[in-house]
């Protein structure tokens, strides 16, 4: 565990896990000064490095299905950080503490955000998982309000579920649920927190988002990898394949959300009286 994990701050409620890369020195001197004014433990998880293949053990990771429904392979790079996501989840699940906020190192956290954390446990609020993403896509989607945090912050649930794994918070029972489903998985793991449905993951948004990431560019190159289709391997099936993903994908969504709606409804009306 000492190899793995390097204590700065003491706290029994909350414990915080960076990852971050061992050669990325400079981005971890920014966390450790960006985060040296807050009170709860950090921890630095180090990160399994994509450029190094003989570090992924793509444990879990179906490549059919990935090529099948999405058309393509998990780059090296997805795959190390499914990985490093994994790996500081399994920390925090064998750690003492009640929540476990995992975080990336190249985010902008603002000083209201451990004040809005603590207000976030004290709401005794029975969640698995809570993502701070604050990005434009985030800022125009509209969801059910569950809990309202202050005058300004609530937290929601959403219908349509944004990438982004850069920072969220998990209760102990989140992070058992998050290593199953990481048990069998073809998507990021940005995605993957997305399928709320498959372990009932009662997952929710800080809104307004809360952590900056650096953005993605709007208009990505024709042979960016992450976008090329390698449909040609399984050309007489993919275009069926991918349909009935998508159909599927878009039904569960929907059903989860409403499925949880009389618990959002109770949860929200206990907390007005």
């Amino acid at each position: 565990m000492k190899n793995l994990i390097e204590q700065n701050f003491l706290n029994n409620k909350v414990e915080v896990f960076i990852i971050n890369l061992k050669r990325d020195q400079q981005k971890k001197n920014k966390m450790i000064k960006m985060l040296k004014n807050f009170s709860f433990n950090f921890f630095f998880v180090e990160a399994i490095d994509g450029l190094k293949k003989k570090e992924i053990s793509e444990e879990g990771y179906c490549d059919l299905k990935r090529r099948l429904f999405l058309g393509r392979s998990l780059l090296d790079k997805e795959l190390a950080i499914m990985e490093s996501h994994v790996k500081a989840i399994k920390l925090f699940s064998m750690s003492k503490s009640d929540y476990g906020l995992i975080l990336e190192d190249d985010i902008l956290i603002p000083e209201i955000f451990e004040q809005i954390l603590n207000k976030i446990i004290a709401l005794d609020y029975d969640f698995d998982l809570i993502r701070f993403i604050n990005k434009p896509k985030f800022r125009k989607l509209r969801g059910r309000i569950v809990a309202s945090i202050d005058q300004k912050y609530s937290l929601i649930r959403l219908p349509k579920l944004p990438g982004g794994a850069y920072s969220y918070l998990l209760s102990k029972k989140g992070a058992n649920k998050l290593l199953d489903m990481t048990s069998s998985y073809y998507h990021p793991i940005d995605i993957l927190m997305g399928q709320t449905w498959k372990k009932n993951l009662n997952s929710l948004f800080c809104s307004p988002g809360m952590i900056e990431h650096p953005p993605v560019p709007e208009h990505v190159e024709i042979n960016d990898p992450r976008y090329v289709k390698e449909n040609k391997k399984i050309i007489s099936i993919y275009a069926y394949t991918r349909m009935f993903f998508k159909f599927y994908e878009v039904i569960m969504k929907w059903a989860h959300f409403w499925v949880k709606f009389p618990g959002d409804f109770k949860s929200r009306t206990q907390k007005r009286l």
